[in-house]
């Protein structure tokens, strides 16, 4: 049998090991590669309709009002693309945080059963858009936006850091 000090000496070093293996991404580093994997699954005609200059004005546009909204629809993408697209909005949130934006994303089925197709235009889970500002990098300066009428998640990516809060509209 070991000595207990060769024991918590191995046991302390194992400690320092796993600790200096686990480092976390920061999160505007995921949103980044999220970014930029969604922006490469889409065809020429979508990544225009996804993508802005930084300083557009288009940027400042945003509200959970019913509107001709700028950006790519999901109901525009392929189903690969959407799941792309999920990952993207899942970059800026927490687990909870998904779940809820999700589901506040798919009851717009159960208000258009409701309505009874009368809202059909605004009453649509796919209606619901993606709308990148400038380049995704790990640093520079860009923002994206997951935007429709019960949701609205804005992100501004400072030099590497997250500069904007996201923000609920319809959520309580």
């Amino acid at each position: 049998m070991k000595p207990v000090w060769v024991r918590l000496a191995a046991l302390g070093l194992a400690t320092i090991l796993l600790t200096a293996a686990y480092k976390r991404a920061e999160q505007s580093s995921v949103m980044a590669d999220a970014a930029q994997h969604f922006l490469d699954s889409l065809w020429a005609d979508q990544k225009a309709k996804a993508t802005y200059a930084f300083d557009d004005d288009e940027r400042f546009d945003w509200h959970y009002i019913p509107k001709l909204r700028k950006g790519l629809s999901f109901g525009e993408m392929q189903p690969f693309q959407r799941e792309l697209a999920t990952a993207l909005l899942a970059a800026g949130l927490s687990q909870q945080g998904l779940i809820k934006a999700e589901t506040i994303m798919s009851l717009d089925q159960v208000l258009l059963l409701m309505e009874q197709g009368t809202g059909a235009n605004r009453r649509d889970p796919d209606n619901y858009y993606v709308t990148i500002f400038g380049k995704p990098a790990d640093t520079g300066t860009w923002g994206y936006r997951v935007e429709g009428h019960h949701l609205s998640q804005n992100y501004t990516v400072v030099n590497g850091k997250l500069a904007d809060s996201p923000s609920f509209f319809g959520s309580n």
